[in-house]
C-alpha cells in the first residue's frame, strides 16, 4: 500500500537519509533509455506522469505520489509514459576518503 507524501516531507526524508543532491526534473514522454548505471544511490517521488524502471527481470511502474529507490551501480533501463514525467529526485553520492 502506497502512502501519499508531500514534496516537503519527501525532501526532508531525503536530507535525513543523506540524499543531499536534490532537484525536480522533467523527463520527455515516450522515451526509453539504454541500459546504464549511476555512480550514486537514487530515491525519487513521481509528481506527474508514469515512470517504469527495469532491473534485470524486475519491472516497477510508478505514477503520481509513488516513489522508488535504486542503489548505485545497478544496471537498469528507464522508460517514460505517454506524457512528460515530473519527479523529485535525490542522489546520495558515496563518501570518498
Amino acid at each position: 500500500m502506497q502512502t501519499e507524501v508531500s514534496t516537503s516531507a519527501f525532501t526532508a526524508l531525503l536530507q535525513q537519509e543523506g540524499y543531499l543532491d536534490i532537484e525536480t526534473k522533467v523527463a520527455r514522454a515516450n522515451f526509453t533509455s539504454k541500459p546504464h548505471t549511476h555512480p550514486f544511490d537514487v530515491r525519487a517521488l513521481i509528481l506527474e506522469g508514469s515512470f517504469t524502471l527495469i532491473c534485470g527481470d524486475k519491472t516497477l511502474t510508478c505514477g503520481p505520489g509513488e516513489q522508488f529507490a535504486l542503489t548505485r551501480d545497478i544496471e537498469h533501463v528507464e522508460s517514460y509514459g505517454a506524457q512528460d514525467v515530473t519527479y523529485l529526485v535525490g542522489r546520495r553520492h558515496p563518501v570518498t576518503a
